[in-house]
């Protein structure tokens, strides 16, 4: 698999997880990548990382070279690349590696216009949601060319919990009271949402002296919103919002809260933890997940990839204070969300249906060189 520069996020954390999963299976996979902050992660679950020194648009021709190289040396039989650009470097491989499949993972909207002049160099693109195989069909991609498999999540690790009390104590969070979690990356595409989540935050707030929200995430406007955080707290005159950097071991922030606020992987993960969940994403507001909606917002990404509405810290703020009143209401969508999570976005059903068209693309190849050789063959021998 090929990620350019693997920050902290839903799609290093997708790959984390599929190349985990193909390995549980009994199969090679591996990591082609320049560096990033992710990568610490790839190694401590023993997962190869191959160095690249110089992925990316300046010098791709020299970078695909290296990954086929890569490829012929390990024996890979798959490509798998899973951003706009390492997507770039397709074109070369299909060059280099005739015989390996090409695939690229879409996980956002963010490809753009490269999805119509780049499809053809890949075998097969997959969107990590229904809505989002829509987008890139519309973009102009044969449908025959496409297929949906969703994130999926470690049902055993996001695992539902008895008590909060321990995991707050761990993280250092308040020990009583309810507790708010937003997860998303602190860059530009997501910065409206953590803004949306602090403003919707300090209205609850107000209502609830004993009320405190918690936002994670990676990226550059993490002081911006620490900053953000300490003026609302000073308004409040407690330290009721508070912002922290990213992990990757995110369960126990999940076990600690009482709400959370995400889109994508966020919201699986927490649904897998029992957790009520209010999706809000990229596209807008999709709300609290239930089991009659959740069917739509699975197809929406969780309000990444499309949405029912605009995000308006008031509405967020008003279905927030909705849960926390509502405790009965609460544990019902958590078990409907665990139940959903053991259906749709277990692990082992992504790296299965991953495999299984893995095996297609092959066989797809293996089928044509054949013929080819014969199609050659009869024609030597008519010489």
């Amino acid at each position: 698999m090929v990620v350019t520069s693997p920050e902290i996020g839903g799609t290093e954390t997708h790959v984390l997880y599929l190349a985990r999963e193909l390995r549980r299976q009994g199969h090679h996979a591996g990591i082609a990548t320049a560096g990033g902050p992710f990568v610490p992660y790839f190694d401590e679950n023993q997962i190869p990382v191959h160095k690249v020194e110089k992925l990316g648009e300046d010098h791709r021709r020299r970078s695909a070279a290296k990954i086929a190289s890569i490829v012929r040396s390990y024996d890979y039989d798959v490509v798998h690349v899973h951003d706009k650009d390492s997507l770039r470097l397709a074109p070369y491989l299909r060059k280099l590696c005739p015989q390996a499949g090409i695939l690229l993972t879409v996980h956002g909207k963010y490809m753009g216009s490269k999805l119509n002049h780049l499809y053809a160099a890949t075998d097969h693109i997959i969107a990590v949601s229904p809505s989002l195989e829509r987008w890139i069909r519309d973009a102009g991609v044969p449908a025959v060319q496409t297929s949906c498999i969703q994130n999926g999540v470690d049902t055993a690790a996001f695992a539902p919990v008895l008590h909060k009390t321990p995991y707050r104590r761990l993280l250092g969070l308040p020990l009583s009271g309810p507790l708010a979690l937003y997860v998303g990356r602190f860059q530009s595409d997501k910065l409206a949402i953590a803004e949306k989540c602090l403003e919707a935050g300090e209205k609850v707030a107000r209502e609830r002296g004993n009320f405190h929200m918690v936002l994670i995430g990676f990226g550059v406007y993490g002081r911006k919103l620490s900053r953000d955080a300490r003026a609302a707290n000073e308004r409040l005159g407690r330290k009721a919002l508070l912002v922290r950097e990213a992990t990757v071991n995110i369960a126990p922030f999940y076990h600690a809260s009482t709400v959370v606020i995400g889109t994508g992987r966020v919201a699986m993960e927490a649904l897998s933890c029992a957790r009520p969940v209010i999706a809000a994403g990229c596209a807008g507001y999709d709300g609290i997940v239930s089991e009659s909606s959740i069917a739509v917002q699975s197809d929406h990404h969780f309000g990444d990839h499309r949405a029912s509405s605009s995000l308006h810290a008031s509405r967020l703020a008003s279905d927030v204070g909705l849960l926390l009143k509502q405790r009965t209401y609460r544990k019902s969508l958590g078990r409907a969300g665990r139940t959903a999570a053991l259906e749709r976005f277990s692990i082992s059903q992504t790296g299965a249906q991953t495999l299984a068209l893995y095996e297609e693309i092959l066989a797809a190849k293996d089928k044509a060189t054949s013929l080819f050789e014969d199609s050659r063959a009869e024609g030597e021998d008519r010489d």
